[in-house]
């Protein structure tokens, strides 16, 4: 049952009307359901949305999160208004809202027609009083909002329909929403009602009424007649009164996405800016008949929902609106990102349009890609949705309207044709104009003639061509070699069909995703085409659909050898089938269904999520069966085995002297069937059954080489195994690619080769990439190539994306064969930050499956931390976050959580503090990008804050910068008019670095007296008659005016310490001058004078800006001249704000206390056990074992915030006796001394000591190769030199 706070966080997602019935039935036990009222709808639409969106749009990705603003801005004016007259906001329709005003279900027909005029009556009067208040509201500057409403009454049904997954959808249907559709249609320009004939005879008598002359059966609102009906909080009240309901029935209808969020009441940090593919579906059904048609409409849904979640899609609204029939469905929405999404959408829509045809029911679709705002649509406290907002949602829907009017029933945008090119053929269908676009927009379809699998050789978009390559010449290199060696045999004779003793080749193409296997490959098979034209190469890739398939990895290729298999005989399809299964009808039906000639996909969508198949196919027996099939197939392309009825396939492949070979001449020694490759991409998805064919080709046949291409360590787990529904959840994925490659190498007969790609060894390997895919032969700095390569973690394709998304946002500028880094590109460099960089899509295609599949809890810290920076620390987390479900322990165990799934790494921790970093590339700039920008502006303002608090280890001028960074982020805004960016401190920002600014200068100069402040200001004179231009000086104990800048002649001094009161004052009597700030002192000097009477100065400044500063200015070293005043007199004393260890929080400082002795106290109880469990070894007298971590910085490209430590460490362990004797080696001392430590030493050492890196022994400066026995070794180090320049000392004694 909900409580009380979940009453008030759920049920605001949910309609009244719905929970009224929830509450009511209790449970829905089967779907569809419907439910019966009569009352008064209406359809509010915003006017000027269009221009809204085709405004804010050019702003860039914050043009999403302004749209969000401004609807959830206007809506919460309309829930307002809406709600006090007892409405109940059915359902967001993106820049429109669905509201229904609940009945009272009265004894008799005469009391329930008198209830529902009143009801009529208050809904129009909410309607007069929304126009009167919010006609032409101005939301953002120049942007202004109205809304044309439509009204009908009479008997509405909301059916209850879907139920996969435990996903249901509601909906509202009936004639009165189609009167309020067509009514709002009739409204002309923002400010109308309009209302239908049936609306018009129930409340004639109480407003007065237009009549259209465009429809005699609509009627415009002009104003109220009678008085005012009172209002009711009609749905606010249902929702109120309700008690008892199940929290089961209303979180079926609440997207998963929000539900975490939900949970720890933080629902406004589950928006965010993502890059989703949404498709905008058009339904050919009426749901306005929904009581005769109620099962056909469950039986749609239902499909639709089971195409969407089989690709793992996310459906987000299903609605009846003005456009008709609505679904709005999304790709990448949390938690469901992929790195696949453009692809498993068009997928999905393909599978939509085939199987809703099987039902009778057309559909359209719209798709299209881009950054979007996702998140809650509504009023805080009220009635909202989780919606997706932004320019390419728009585009889907425009897109989908197209497809209607052009009969296509799949069109989708550019971007979403570019991204999906390498799996899916696209092509353009034509230039069009459309609404909210300035100019001709181009829009693609899906060509019909390849459905999935796609081959090509020619350039691609990506930066891959024939150009050559770089990284890895060798590897690819051997890899030509194993090729052109099998061909040239084959060419030769020297490969017999008969001979299965023949060594056989296997390359095993392996490397990390982004590396360029598939690109290589690509270029691989262009070089190997041109050169031996007559060679087959059949290829094969595994969308995310494909996936369930069996035998997925060899579906592509069983299709097109049968294919070749039917046009060398004249057989048809059922026949050549018979003939390779040797009539056996279960191998038979495998095969029909590895080629899809049968209805198992319908099968599987039918029975979806619980399919279950009829037969085993990873059966021993039944795998045999399938591979005698497949081999006689291979046999009949190799001729080796020919039914009666044949036919010759390669004539047109002869040698010249060959064409006079007779076509019934098919002996094989005359005729030259080409040699087979076959390259399997994607092998790390590829089932049971096709790594038993490959076995089995293998095998069988000499003249087939088969290259595999493979990832070594991501494993893309589908969102269904983490429900706990896997398929074959007693084989993992990854066990069934490590078994299957194991039995391919194991046979006795194969040789394998395996080919590890590893990027790109060094810079002068990028240098020439760079120049050869872009023309660069120098870079302005010569820092930019050391950065990118490691930005770009040695990963071509990372390297090209990195370098496209900088030339195409203008950070870097060619000129010929040169390229310039731009001053913000500069700037963001000295700042060591990325974030502001759009990063490029490969890497949120990396990142964003790993970051949905964290906890809610521990992506809010991931968030909070990276604006911290790469390196954070704990108590500056814990300081930021705002979450009070998240206290110090939690924190921690969070924290580790993320350090074991390798997203964070632990550096090193001290008493009272601890340090992480962030190690997957890019991980923190997507945590970051995804953040709206208003979560960015909050978080970069906390931090600053803390900044000023939290002791930082930092260097002065560094600190400063960030804290400076931090406010400027925090406080910029864009403008809409000129689509600029501007910063503007506050008065708190300028504080805060003003105060900064001064301890920095004062802690060099060591507090002496020196210039703080200086510059020209006008001070009104003594008899203040005129005013006069001064140069002024603050130091750290007076306020100087000179005459002017050569400071030669003074004409007064104010020490700080008597100044009695600074005011800022804002002074009308002069045009001119007009920011005074006045100066109250009780002494001042004037040429060496003390002058003893109060006077009060009077100073003037240019701008309220220069106003503000000096006020600062001031104020600040006013107090710190009266405090050194105090100290000079009375003795140094420690004041609250000068005690550090209270700028961290005190509880969180006693766990890490806590953990840094327990790591201590770990080390000593291990080396007192293994002292007392050798009976055989004297007792000695130990030296008292301490640990003391020291650090220094030192310079590393890979921490953009701060600088890695140089941790040396002193510890005394062993004794006198003990090194005489001990003959265990230096390593294995330190891996025991380290055992079970939180120190970053074991970090550091334990993980990176197989790496061939040097060790350098020392003893007082001499360099030593190993400890000696039977001598004394004090100071003896050990130097650690990894290949990222960390360095850990270690000093015995």
């Amino acid at each position: 049952m909900l409580t009380k706070n979940e009453n008030m966080s759920l049920l605001g997602f949910v309609p009244a009307l719905v929970v009224q019935y929830l509450a009511n039935q209790k449970q829905i036990s089967q779907l569809p359901e419907k439910q019966n009222l009569r009352s008064v709808v209406m359809f509010a639409d915003i006017s000027g949305f269009t221009n809204l969106t085709e405004t804010l749009s050019k702003l860039g990705n914050e043009g999403a999160e302004l749209i969000a603003f401004a609807i959830n801005r206007y809506m919460e004016l309309l829930v307002s208004a809406i709600s006090k007259s007892g409405g109940d906001i059915f359902k967001f329709a993106g820049d429109a809202m669905i509201v229904v005003w609940p009945p009272s279900i009265k004894e008799n027909a005469v009391e329930n027609h008198e209830e529902l005029r009143v009801i009529c009556r208050l809904a129009v009067q909410s309607a007069l009083d929304i126009q009167s208040k919010l006609n032409n509201t101005t939301i953002l500057e120049d942007i202004k909002l109205s809304v044309k409403i439509g009204f009908g009454i009479g008997d509405i049904n909301i059916i209850y329909v879907g139920g996969v997954f435990g996903r249901s959808e509601y909906l509202a249907t009936g004639d009165p929403l189609t009167q309020a559709f067509k009514s709002e249609h009739h409204a002309t320009s923002g400010g109308q009602i309009i209302v239908s004939q049936e609306v018009f005879d129930m409340v004639s008598d109480f407003f007065v009424f237009q009549k259209l002359q465009t429809d005699s059966n609509f009627y415009m609102v002009l104003k109220l007649i009678n008085n005012k009906v009172q209002l009711k909080a009609g749905a606010q009240l249902i929702k109120n009164r309700l008690g008892g309901i199940d929290k089961q029935q209303i979180m079926t209808f609440i997207p998963a996405a929000l539900i975490p969020y939900i949970e720890i009441e933080q629902e406004k940090w589950s928006s965010e800016l993502r890059r989703i593919t949404t498709l905008f579906i058009n339904l050919g059904i009426d749901l306005s008949d929904a009581d005769s048609r109620l099962q056909h409409i469950q039986k749609v849904i239902e499909v639709v929902q089971k195409c969407i979640y089989i690709n793992e899609g996310s459906l987000n609204k299903l609605l009846m609106d003005d456009k008709g029939s609505t679904l709005i469905v999304g790709f990448g929405l949390p938690p469901l990102k992929h790195q696949d999404d453009p692809i498993r959408a068009l997928l999905a829509a393909q599978l939509l349009v085939k199987q809703l045809s099987l039902i009778n029911c057309k559909c359209y679709i719209g798709v299209a890609t881009g950054i979007v705002f996702t998140g809650v649509v509504g009023t805080s406290g009220s009635r909202r949705e989780y919606s997706i907002l932004g320019d390419a949602v728009n585009l889907a829907a425009r897109l989908m309207s197209l497809a209607i009017t052009e009969n296509k029933s799949i069109l989708l945008c550019q971007k979403t044709a570019e991204e999906c090119e390498h799996k899916m053929d696209c092509e353009l269908f034509k230039m069009v104009q459309l609404k909210g676009k300035s100019g001709l927009i181009p829009v693609y379809q899906i060509q019909q003639k390849k459905a999935i699998l796609k081959i090509h050789y020619y350039e691609s978009k990506m930066g891959f061509n024939q150009k050559g390559l770089i990284g890895g010449k060798d590897k690819t290199q051997q890899f030509l070699h194993i090729v052109n060696t099998f061909l040239m045999m084959d060419r030769e004779g020297k490969i017999s069909l008969v001979d299965m003793d023949l060594e056989r080749d296997f390359i095993l193409l392996k490397g990390s995703y982004g590396v360029g296997k598939t690109f290589v490959m690509k270029i691989l098979e262009y070089q190997i085409k041109t050169e031996n034209p007559k060679v087959l190469i059949l290829e094969s890739s595994i969308n995310s659909f494909e996936k369930i398939f069996r035998g997925n990895g060899f579906k592509n290729i069983i299709k097109q050898i049968f294919d070749i298999a039917l046009s060398k005989t004249t057989y048809i399809q059922s026949e050549l089938l018979q003939f390779i299964s040797n009539g056996n009808q279960l191998v038979q039906k495998i095969l029909e269904e590895l080629l899809d000639l049968n209805e198992w996909l319908n099968d599987y969508v039918n029975n979806f999520p619980k399919f279950e198949s009829t037969y085993n196919i990873n059966d021993d027996q039944i795998m045999k069966l399938i591979g005698q099939a497949i081999v006689k197939l291979f046999e009949i392309y190799f001729e080796q085995q020919l039914p009666d009825k044949k036919k010759r396939l390669y004539s047109q492949m002869l040698d010249d002297e060959s064409d006079d070979i007779l076509s019934n001449d098919l002996s094989s020694d005359k005729i030259d069937v080409p040699p087979i490759i076959i390259v399997l991409d994607d092998l790390q998805y590829y089932d049971q059954l096709s790594f038993y064919l490959m076995k089995t080709i293998i095998k069988k046949f000499n003249r087939i080489l088969l290259i595999g291409i493979t990832r070594d360590q991501f494993w893309e787990i589908p969102i269904m195994s983490r429900k706990g529904i896997s398929r074959n959840p007693n084989r993992t994925q990854e066990l069934i690619y490590d078994k299957g490659v194991e039995s391919i190498i194991n046979l006795y007969n194969v040789t394998p080769n395996e080919v590890i790609m590893k990027g790109i060894k060094n810079i002068e390997e990028q240098k020439q990439l760079l120049l050869l895919y872009f023309g660069f032969e120098k870079l302005s700095d010569p820092k930019i190539h050391e950065i990118l390569h490691l930005k770009s973690c040695k990963q071509p394709l990372l390297l090209i994306h990195l370098v496209k998304t900088l030339l195409n946002n203008k950070y870097l500028r060619k000129e010929n064969d040169f390229a310039y880094a731009s001053q913000q590109l500069q700037t963001l460099f000295q700042h060591e930050e990325w974030l502001q960089i759009e990063i490029p899509q490969i890497c949120l295609q990396i990142n964003g499956p790993i970051i949905d599949s964290l906890s809610c809890v521990n992506l809010l810290l991931l968030k909070f931390a990276c604006v911290i920076g790469d390196i954070f620390d704990i108590q500056t987390l814990f300081k930021i976050i705002p979450f009070k479900q998240i206290n110090q322990n939690k924190l921690l165990m969070a924290l580790k959580q993320l350090v074991q799934q390798d997203i964070i790494e632990f550096m090193h921790d001290d008493n009272e503090n601890r340090y992480y970093r962030f190690v997957t590339p890019f991980m923190r700039e997507c945590l970051y990008q995804s953040m709206t920008y208003t979560q960015r502006r909050s978080i970069h303002s906390l931090v600053a804050e803390a900044l000023q608090i939290i002791p930082q280890p930092y260097e002065d001028y560094k600190e400063l910068k960030r804290l400076e960074y931090h406010w400027s982020m925090a406080e910029q805004r864009v403008s809409i008019k000129s689509s600029n960016t501007m910063i503007k401190f506050s008065h708190k920002a300028k504080k805060s670095l003003i105060v900064k600014q001064i301890q920095m200068i004062l802690k060099i100069e060591n507090n002496v007296k020196v210039p703080l402040k200086k510059g020209y200001i006008f001070k009104r004179s003594d008899k203040k008659v005129s005013w006069q231009f001064r140069y002024c000086v603050i130091d750290s104990e007076n306020m100087i005016l000179y005459l002017n800048d050569q400071m030669s002649e003074q004409t007064g001094t104010l020490p700080l310490k008597l100044i009695s009161s600074i005011i800022p004052i804002f002074d009308k009597s002069n045009d001119q001058q007009q920011f005074c700030l006045k100066l109250g002192v009780s002494d001042w000097i004037k040429k060496g004078k003390i002058k003893g009477n109060k006077r009060v100065f009077l100073f003037a400044f240019e701008s309220e800006d220069s106003l503000e500063e000096w006020t600062i200015f001031l104020e600040f070293v006013k107090a710190k001249s009266i405090y050194n005043d105090f100290v000079e007199n009375f003795g140094r004393i420690q004041l609250p704000i000068n005690l550090i260890n209270e700028a961290f929080d005190p509880q969180l400082t006693i766990y890490l206390q806590e953990m840094f002795k327990g790591s201590i106290k770990r080390f000593r109880q291990q080396n007192v056990t293994e002292q007392m469990s050798n009976k055989n070894r004297k007792s000695t007298h130990s030296k008292p074992q301490q640990l003391q971590i020291v650090q220094s910085p030192i310079h590393n490209y890979h921490s953009p915030n701060i600088n890695p430590k140089r941790f040396s460490v002193r510890f005394s362990a062993i004794s006198e006796q003990e090194e005489k004797s001990d003959d265990t080696p230096l390593k294995e001392k330190l891996r025991q001394f380290f055992f079970g430590s939180f120190s970053v030493l074991a970090i550091h050492l334990l993980t990176h000591i197989y790496e061939p890196n040097y060790i350098i022994l020392g003893q007082e400066g001499r360099n030593m190769r190993r400890l000696m026995k039977n001598r004394k070794h004090k100071n003896n180090t050990m130097q650690r030199i990894p290949k990222n320049p960390s360095i850990i000392e270690f000093d015995f004694q």
